[in-house]
């Protein structure tokens, strides 16, 4: 497909949709204060941060990539914390 080029559409007949996997997941207060803040001021996101085989593809997304660690750097000198990556479910905020 491509990937090079957005402006493109996929021919749904040469890469036509496919579930993979079906995901269930316990609930939680995703929304509490705590994790809230923890989300927003300590977490970052980074498409980059995956196996290799998982990676974004792209121009489009190529040129994302200096933007998410400067977003994240920034937010976390204004908010004055440390990024954190945590690596279980339970370092996380209640």
């Amino acid at each position: 497909m491509p990937v090079e080029d957005a402006s493109v559409l996929w021919p749904e007949e040469l890469s036509a949709h496919e579930v993979v996997a079906v995901l269930h997941l316990p609930a939680q207060d995703a929304y509490s204060d705590a994790r809230r803040r923890y989300a927003d001021d300590v977490l970052s996101f980074s498409p980059w941060h995956a196996l290799e085989a998982h990676r974004p593809l792209g121009s489009i997304m190529r040129s994302r990539r200096a933007a998410y660690p400067a977003s994240s750097d920034f937010r976390h000198r204004l908010n004055d914390v440390e990024p954190q990556e945590p690596s279980d479910i339970k370092e996380l905020p209640a």
